[in-house]
């Protein structure tokens, strides 16, 4: 998605809807392996976003929920960890204008831990990145492995609502 007028560029992951999404659940978050397709379409979209940002000199926004949170999380670890020096210059550095926001993250630190000792040059600090988590009641997806950047944890307030018991006629 791109905003013109605010100069913002944002990519939406989903969270698991299919066969792929499951895999991934399984093989990147549950038995933490480093590549994935998933991880590869989510690198080669961040690739994508990216050089788009760059070209409009923007802000660049990574966001999903639960496996779509983790790809988000992830994709800002590509654009750091990835970014060429040659896209660096003195009025824009686009790793001071990438972010994500997420909700019900499973966590990325231990994948990017992972990732990063792979990576041949200088390693990034994975707490220094703008990546903001939302999680309800700790559960078993969002307590699955550490989280990276800045986490709140939300206690929603359950309100029975009305209209389920004028369909059930029962109270909640």
């Amino acid at each position: 998605y791109v905003n013109a007028e605010r100069n913002q560029v944002a990519v939406a992951y989903r969270g698991t809807k299919n066969l792929a999404g499951w895999i991934e659940d399984l093989k990147g978050i549950v038995l933490g392996q480093a590549d994935t397709p998933q991880k590869r379409l989510a690198f080669s979209t961040a690739e994508k976003a990216k050089q788009h940002a760059l070209s409009k000199k923007a802000q660049l926004t990574f966001t999903g929920h639960s496996l779509g949170a983790y790809l988000a999380e992830l994709s800002v670890f590509y654009i750091q960890a990835h970014l060429a020096i040659g896209f660096i210059n003195n009025d824009y550095d686009i790793r001071h204008y990438v972010s994500a926001v997420t909700f019900e993250s499973p966590g990325s630190q231990d994948i990017m831990e992972q990732l990063q000792s792979q990576l041949p040059h200088e390693k990034r600090d994975l707490r220094a990145f703008d990546i903001t988590e939302y999680v309800s009641y700790p559960n078993f997806i969002n307590t699955w492995n550490q989280h990276v950047g800045t986490l709140y944890s939300l206690i929603p307030k359950i309100i029975e609502p009305s209209f389920l018991k004028q369909l059930t006629g029962m109270e909640l």
